[in-house]
């Protein structure tokens, strides 16, 4: 027999109630939020469950301490071969006792289906039958567990009550809490060794829900007195400063990470624990995780006035995501507001890249205008978008565009990147005649423009060649007339010409044309004094004696001393 129906209609408490008087056997499945649950019922009463995320018993019982890992695996190694459980392996081994085990199971169950009867709501349906195959764990069948309906309908309101005030004080299962200083455990006696044991939990590296898990068995009892230790403020929630402080000193990157993501469940925007967030995800391999908590960070520094922190958590992004459009846009932006045009051409040539490998050539277009809008002259951005343009089917757009980026060229007078870029349009419409002719202009013009440049730039090297030639004259002339300025100057100072030394005032001039053969002044100047010098050495009456006293100046011809102070001047 199958039956279904709405618990809008038909209430849980009433259709369990009317399963356990007819005594039926089978599974019951509800819909819930977080997934189906399935029940099954023996003879009425309740005997399995499993839902989402609902773990084995053997789960439970390793990470609530009451069993090691290492029993559990020898336990798996021991039921090798036998009809056993784990159950009874680990009894045998008295890793376990039987009560025990029964406990933790039946406190399990119990705290479940309480939660379900308060909460549930939506459809369910019910087959009868025997239990179906891998739907419940075996080992929880093996202990042949069994609550009635009205028992179980008690509790679930008796808690009820209590959850709403466990949750005035315990809001969520993912925040973290430390012990108060200076507070003392102040509880009922008969929850005392249970405090004592949940105390000492919570040091601020576990979630509510991570030390619950260590009392399975007394899961609701813990709620309470945890409930009772926040209300009294022996326990406080751990910031999400010192949540980033507890994450820094876990040295296992997957235990630090925990501590953070729950951290930002209830801080998303602090900083700290995103920059954790980053790093313990790069870290961890969880990319995608480190690159959004870095977005986030982009958008406080940003808001925060931090400009330059802002641009590098985006580069780090960019390193960790770099197929993510959204970084290469913002980064882009940033560019472009800032002024930094080289960075913005980078960026956005990645960006168009990332959107035409989908085809997304609209998209591109999109970022090369928008690069253009901040340089109009360049010409490989104009290219660029001709080219996206053409991709996405909008051919005669993309050769307006190249055609009036060519013309401005071409008015400018830039004749070898216009006929690069009306080259670029014959690709695009090999047919165009009015670029052809273009081309063809450019081209005859261009010749007769290099033919005069070149005419232009022989006549510069002939005046230039003459300038330095004439400044190489002149500069030898200046030189050749101090030398025979400074010759002439000796010649008077000695008296050569009153002494009637000849010899000495020829062979000062002849050093004059030794080194300025080449100049007007020694051609000229230089050569007729000689004559006139040499022409007096010829007329001397004889040469003069040795014993004769040179200090007695013969009788000049005032003229010829005249002449020669004025030559030197």
């Amino acid at each position: 027999m199958s039956i279904a129906g709405d618990l809008a209609t038909l209430q849980l408490p009433d259709l369990l109630q009317n399963l356990e008087m007819h005594g039926r056997s089978g599974t019951l499945t509800l819909e819930t939020p977080e997934g189906d649950a399935y029940l099954y019922f023996n003879q009425g009463k309740l005997a399995l469950l499993s839902s989402t995320g609902h773990p084995d018993l053997m789960t439970i019982l390793v990470a609530s301490g009451t069993i090691t890992a290492s029993q559990l695996e020898r336990a798996r190694k021991k039921r090798r071969g036998s009809r056993k459980s784990l159950g009874e392996v680990l009894v045998t081994m008295k890793a376990i006792d039987e009560e025990t085990l029964t406990s933790i199971a039946r406190a399990r169950l119990l705290d479940t289906t309480c939660e379900l009867v308060s909460s549930v709501t939506g459809s369910f349906s019910f087959t009868e039958g025997g239990v179906p195959r891998g739907m419940f764990d075996a080992e929880e069948r093996k202990l042949d567990l069994a609550f009635d309906a009205r028992s179980l309908l008690l509790e679930a309101a008796r808690r009820e009550d209590h959850w709403r005030m466990i949750r005035e004080w315990i809001p969520s299962d993912s925040a973290h809490y430390i012990p108060q200083k200076g507070r003392s455990l102040n509880i009922d006696p008969a929850y005392a060794d249970l405090a004592q044991a949940l105390f000492e939990e919570l040091d601020g590296t576990r979630s509510v829900a991570e030390a619950m898990a260590r009392f399975p068995h007394q899961r609701f009892e813990a709620y309470q007195v945890l409930a009772k230790l926040a209300e009294s403020r022996t326990i406080q929630v751990v910031e999400a400063s010192r949540m980033a402080r507890i994450a820094d000193e876990i040295e296992d990157a997957k235990s630090a990470y925990g501590v953070v993501k729950r951290g930002l469940e209830a801080h998303p925007r602090h900083s700290g624990l995103l920059l954790q967030k980053a790093r313990l995800a790069e870290q961890y391999g969880e990319t995608e995780e480190a690159v959004e908590a870095l977005k986030l960070l982009v958008q406080l520094e940003l808001e925060g006035g931090r400009r330059e922190e802002a641009i590098e958590f985006l580069d780090a992004a960019k390193r960790l995501g770099p197929l993510d459009t959204a970084i290469w846009e913002r980064s882009m932006a940033l560019a472009i507001e800032d002024g930094r045009h080289a960075d913005a051409v980078e960026d956005g040539t990645a960006l168009a890249e990332l959107y035409r490998e989908p085809g997304l050539h609209r998209k591109a277009c999109e970022v090369f205008e928008t690069l253009l809008s901040t340089d109009p002259t360049s010409w490989d951005l104009t290219r660029e978008l001709a080219h996206s343009r053409a991709a996405c089917g909008d051919v005669v757009k993309a050769i307006q565009g190249l055609d009036r980026f060519g013309r401005r060229r071409l008015a400018m007078e830039e004749y070898d990147i216009a006929r690069v870029v009306f080259e670029e349009i014959l690709e695009l419409d090999p047919k165009r005649t009015e670029t052809l002719k273009t081309i063809e202009e450019i081209d005859s013009h261009v010749f007769a423009t290099r033919r005069l440049r070149r005419k232009r730039i022989a006549r510069i090297g002939i005046a230039l060649f003459l300038a330095l030639a004439a400044g190489y004259w002149i500069s030898m002339e200046l030189a050749a007339r101090s030398a025979y300025s400074d010759a002439l100057r000796r010649i008077s100072d000695r008296g050569m010409i009153e002494f009637r030394q000849y010899g000495g005032a020829i062979e000062l001039l002849e050093g004059v044309q030794t080194d300025h053969p080449f100049t007007a002044t020694s051609a000229f100047d230089v050569s007729a004094r000689l004559m006139e010098l040499q022409d007096k050495l010829l007329h001397i009456p004889g040469p003069l004696s040795n014993t004769e006293d040179v200090t007695a100046p013969q009788v000049l011809d005032a003229p010829d001393a005249e002449e020669m102070t004025r030559a030197g001047d």
